[in-house]
């Protein structure tokens, strides 16, 4: 890069990868995610939609530079390999400490927290009501009398 700059550096700059973002499919549509390696020293996740799950740096490296064929290891036949990424994000090591520095929450923005907590109380709830739920049943007894247990008292109806 340096033969690209107005001032060339005393020493090298280092850059390490942090971000790579992928796209699988052809022209006429696809998916879209990214590994993220989201601190200097941490490993590598990958970001699909509402999923986010650790991963193998070997996959973000050998998994998304597109060819036109792979064997599957199994059974050895050949198949079209569709990921490629389509973005790098290189972060200069020198600047490492900078970027990667914990975020204290007055760094968020006031209306970004109040949302943050409006949703955090909003799935709790849901998550609350969600195993109420898994406790409510309902039991028939021969005389059709009906026991429900869970969010109400127990109750039966004759």
């Amino acid at each position: 890069m340096s033969s690209y700059m107005e001032t060339k550096p005393e020493t090298p700059a280092i850059y390490n990868l942090h971000g790579v973002l992928v796209h699988s499919g052809d022209v006429g549509g696809g998916h879209y995610y990214a590994y993220i390696k989201p601190t200097a020293d941490s490993m590598w996740y990958r970001f699909d939609d509402d999923r986010v799950i650790p991963v193998e740096e070997n996959d973000v490296f050998e998994l998304n530079y597109g060819s036109t064929v792979q064997p599957i290891p199994a059974n050895r036949k050949l198949y079209k390999k569709m990921a490629n990424a389509y973005m790098l994000i290189y972060v200069a090591q020198e600047a490492s400490a900078k970027i990667f520095a914990p975020i204290a929450a007055e760094d968020v923005p006031a209306h970004l927290r109040e949302k943050l907590e409006e949703e955090r109380i909003a799935n709790e709830k849901k998550e609350k009501e969600k195993q109420e739920d898994m406790i409510t049943f309902k039991i028939q007894v021969n005389e059709k009398r009906t026991v429900q247990l869970g969010r109400q008292l127990l109750t039966s109806l004759f």
